[in-house]
């Protein structure tokens, strides 16, 4: 069984092939528990990472992955 932040990666990543067209992305997706709990169960820094590779801000590119992963992704809250 995977584990829930392998889960959440797969999520990611399908969100980065359909919302973004990258079909070809191989890098890691760091997910990462944030030590104040008040910042939700899991962080990633994926945005940042593909805004220069995409030629967007980094707050696009994390609004393009939120609609998806709200839209397809079985999560009760994505936050930017």
């Amino acid at each position: 069984m995977s584990s829930p932040q392998a889960s959440l990666a797969a999520q990611i990543r399908h969100a980065i092939e359909v919302s973004l067209g990258l079909t070809d992305f191989q890098g890691e997706i760091p997910i990462e528990r944030p030590k104040n709990r008040e910042h939700g169960d899991y962080a990633t820094s994926i945005a940042l990472q593909l805004a220069k590779q995409l030629g967007k801000p980094p707050r696009e590119v994390a609004t393009i992955l939120q609609q998806h992963l709200i839209a397809e992704a079985n999560l009760a809250k994505v936050e930017i």
